[in-house]
């Protein structure tokens, strides 16, 4: 990675796992503060494409580390991390929480004598910064730190020379000031689009963008897609320049729901002060203005309640900001944070409750209740002018919620089978800035030998060998055309051992889940023991993708601790799950012709990142469906004249601009390949939606 890149540390006291009660609103003032901050001293450089640089060379994002003070303390990984950070040999800037004020003076020596050239610290308090004079290294904002840049820009230079020789003797022009930042800032869902269209437009760093103003209440989110559709344009008019096409061009979208979990409801519903209540589960209105719902019988004077809703739900909400801002750092990603809603859908949402056969409370089938809750979605968030935006905006999707989105109706289809969509939930704080840190820093890239790489574990005990009988002859008849390995586990230990033994770029479970009601957690079944989130993190069992075969793995109601966070602490970036349980078989056929595309360098070459080649391959497995019933009610193959029509339906699948149709003609009249054979909705049960994809798959990259 670039020398050019600054890296940020963020040091706080309390060990990791308790972060985020104990140091909450530190991380929250460091994250929003980041956005004013420099990525790269490239920025600084006079007259240089900084986003072209980025669209071509370096897409490695905000380069941003988390660390517990004990961490840097210890003397063994004390070492490790210098030299780390000497190996890199970057700007480092520290952002030490108060509580780090004792141990401060002992790491700053360490800094000082560990011979990294160029750092900088600051001590940040809750609700201040702490000022250390006369310390030639330390900063107590922005302001600060873009004056210790200009004091050191020539020895700054000299850093930027060392990464390439073509950039020897050039000069990096720091700003003197920075107009307007804090009268325009005030919107915060509109921040980072503006940040990255002046990165784009070449304006000097942090220089204000007049034309926005400070978002009125009356056209906040008529703003927002505003500046979410002229940052698109910049991207579309590179890519012509560049004769690269719309698909390529567009950078993945970040859509942000916040949401209050239905969990925290209940917990909240056992504590005696109502006040608390309501304004812990205050909403916003279109205007993004908080509004708490009245309870009867219960007197709690309204503004101090609105006010204080505002503060404490704000401190969450501008925690999410910041991580959205850290994510479009990548590519220059447009943004949409909508108002905190969550009552108004919450009603739909219970309908799918974990414990039941099928995952579904109120019906039979599934379909229904995935379209029913899709409506409301849209109902609840998409306006008119976003709805058509979205409909017709070829690119990807990251969705930063714990809301089923790829479930929520865009002109009445489902926005993940119109569109590849990845997401990050946020019920856990702390993973997302540690998750993000991984993607920083790690590229993962599949090619060739990928699918040898891929390790599928099924379960040792013996009704689960029983159950899954058809499923272990398949993938056997799979491997020997693919080369993919199998192998049985009893336990955690066992998977360990596995995973040790064999290195795998991908992991498969295929194997039952269920779901602990005395604990709201879900597990995984292997040789008859149940491996919960973590066991999983204290085996350390992860591979860089991870995909679950598996039924309920990230249900949308009533689980607290994620199977997929589990995996993302051990060490795993995209982890594939379900909302719903599957039909086995048909959950081992989707990942077996997956790793059969995956086989395929035109496959490859075509989908161009881990996020399309997924989707493409779960949204396709909806016409295999005319192939099944083709062999169950007529007992043969397809015919020529199927089969071309088979293979047309594929390719109207593959082009964005056809998709809809297809999920038109099979939700009204169905899909007929022949007079003999109709494949309607029902028929395939909706299970190509049963899908989730989160982490960033859609930055693992196909090399050949």
């Amino acid at each position: 990675m670039s020398r050019t890149k600054i890296q940020y540390i963020i040091v706080q006291k309390t060990e990791a796992d308790n972060i985020i009660t104990a140091n909450y609103n530190f991380e929250q003032r460091i994250l929003d503060k980041l956005r004013y901050y420099p990525q790269d001293l490239l920025q600084f450089r006079l007259n240089f494409d900084y986003f072209n640089y980025v669209k071509t060379h370096d897409p490695s994002g905000m380069q941003v580390l988390l660390f517990s003070v004990s961490d840097l303390m210890d003397k063994k990984w004390e070492d490790h991390f210098f030299t780390a950070m000497k190996m890199l040999d970057r700007v480092c800037v520290f952002f030490f929480s108060k509580e780090c004020q004792a141990e401060l003076p002992i790491i700053i020596s360490r800094l000082k004598k560990s011979k990294i050239e160029h750092f900088y610290y600051s001590l940040y308090a809750n609700n201040e910064l702490v000022n250390i004079e006369r310390e030639q290294k330390y900063f107590m904002d922005y302001p600060d730190f873009f004056a210790l840049l200009r004091r050191d820009a020539t020895k700054l230079a000299k850093q930027v020379g060392k990464s390439n020789r073509l950039l020897k003797n050039i000069r990096l022009t720091i700003p003197e000031s920075i107009s307007n930042v804090d009268g325009y800032y005030e919107f915060r869902p509109l921040v980072s689009n503006v940040l990255n269209i002046n990165i784009s437009e070449g304006l000097s760093f942090l220089s204000h963008h007049f034309d926005w103003g400070k978002a009125p209440l009356e056209n906040r989110q008529e703003m927002i897609l505003e500046s979410v559709t002229e940052l698109d344009g910049i991207h579309l008019e590179w890519g012509k320049d560049n004769q690269i096409n719309e698909r390529w061009a567009l950078p993945t979208l970040i859509l942000v729901f916040p949401y209050h979990n239905p969990l925290f409801k209940k917990m909240l519903d056992h504590g005696n002060d109502e006040s608390i209540r309501q304004i812990l589960l205050a909403e916003q209105q279109d205007d993004y203005v908080f509004t708490v719902k009245k309870v009867k019988n219960v007197i709690v004077d309204e503004e101090f309640r609105d006010e204080t809703a505002n503060f404490m739900i704000k401190t969450q909400l501008e925690n999410i900001d910041g991580i959205c801002h850290l994510h479009s750092t990548f590519m220059f990603s447009p943004s949409i944070r909508f108002p905190i809603r969550s009552s108004i859908v919450n009603l739909e949402l219970s309908h799918f409750g974990l414990g039941q056969k099928n995952g579904i409370r109120t019906s039979k089938t599934r379909h229904k209740p995935i379209l029913k809750l899709g409506r409301k979605l849209q109902e609840v968030y998409l306006k008119p002018e976003l709805e058509k935006y979205l409909s017709k905006r070829n690119g990807q999707i990251l969705a930063i919620s714990d809301l089923p989105i790829e479930w929520m109706l865009v002109h009445g289809v489902p926005l993940g089978f119109l569109c590849d969509v990845c997401r990050i939930q946020t019920s856990n704080m702390q993973g997302l800035l540690n998750n993000y840190s991984a993607y920083s820093k790690i590229v993962l890239t599949l090619g060739s030998k990928t699918v040898s790489n891929t390790l599928v574990i099924f379960s040792s005990f013996d009704e689960d060998m029983t159950d899954f009988k058809d499923s272990y002859n398949m993938a056997m008849l799979y491997q020997k055309n693919h080369g993919f390995k199998i192998a049985f586990a009893g336990d955690a230990t066992e998977i360990k051992k596995h995973i040790q033994t064999h290195r795998p770029q991908i992991l498969i479970f295929d194997c039952h889940c269920n779901y602990d009601a005395a604990t709201a957690n879900c597990y995984l079944q292997i040789g008859g023991k149940q491996i919960y989130p973590r066991q999983i993190v204290e085996h350390q069992i992860a591979a860089p993708i991870v995909y679950l075969a598996s039924c309920n793995t990230n249900p949308n109601y009533d689980n607290i601790e994620k199977l997929h966070d589990a995996f993302f602490q051990s060490g795993a970036l995209s982890v594939t799950g379900t909302f719903l349980p599957l039909d086995m078989l048909k959950g081992t056929f989707i990942y077996l012709r997956m790793l059969a595309l995956l086989n395929s360098a035109n496959e490859r070459r075509v989908s161009g990142n881990w996020l399309h080649f997924l989707s493409f391959s779960i949204r396709t497995s909806l016409i295999w469906e005319a192939r099944l019933k083709c062999y169950q009610k007529l007992n043969r193959e397809l015919t020529e004249e199927e089969e071309r029509k088979f293979i047309s339906i594929l390719e109207r699948l593959h082009r964005f601009e056809d998709r809809a149709g297809v999920f038109n003609d099979l939700i009204n009249q169905g899909i007929r390949l022949s007079d003999k054979i109709k494949l309607t909705l029902e028929d395939t049960n909706m299970e190509f939606m049963y899908y989730s994809h989160y982490g960033r798959p859609d930055l693992i990259r196909f090399k050949d």
